[in-house]
């Protein structure tokens, strides 16, 4: 994957000896963390070692209009890292047990979901965050254009939600009336 002046990828094997590691959180370091190669086109190079989460989603999302931030999802463990500087970075507010991920390229919007709540992350870092929605279980039903249908547990029967995947705002439902 690249950005402007960078190029990002996964390691499959441990890095050369001597290569610098930046470890996310500061205290990881276990036998799965995930490895990240960050490249500058010029050669500088680095290392990021990612500690999983307790959730399900994984991945690398990259954001266009800044070519030095991207996050990254692991295990449900999610975060906000710069190319620029390794240590700029911040672990996303719902971590480390991110579900589900939607990610919007032409918005450079990426919406994730743990099992209560959600929220959604650009460029320049957190755009919403939703209060809990559901007492647990979320699933994200469906997604459609700027619409998020979700489907959760709600003493005591299962509630639905849609919401406007741009601001977070509720477009049809409530949220879990134990806030």
């Amino acid at each position: 994957m690249n950005l402007p002046g960078w190029s990002i990828s996964l390691l499959r094997d441990l890095p050369p000896a001597g290569q610098i590691i930046h470890r996310y959180p500061e205290a990881g370091g276990a036998y799965d963390d995930l490895l990240i190669r960050v490249r500058r086109d010029s050669g500088e190079t680095w290392i990021a070692a990612c500690a999983r989460g307790d959730g399900l989603a994984d991945g690398i999302f990259l954001f266009s209009s800044d070519s030095s931030r991207f996050v990254v999802l692991h295990k449900g463990a999610g975060y906000y890292l710069s190319c620029e500087d390794p240590k700029v970075w911040e672990e996303l507010p719902i971590s480390p047990g991110i579900r589900h991920a939607i990610y919007d390229a032409s918005a450079e919007l990426l919406v994730v979901f743990d099992w209560i709540r959600g929220a959604a992350f650009g460029p320049t870092g957190i755009v919403w965050k939703s209060p809990r929605l559901f007492v647990d279980d979320l699933s994200v039903e469906h997604c459609s254009g700027d619409r998020i249908v979700l489907r959760g547990n709600e003493i005591p029967e299962e509630s639905k939600i849609e919401l406007s995947m741009r601001d977070g705002s509720i477009l049809s439902g409530h949220p879990s009336r134990y806030n």
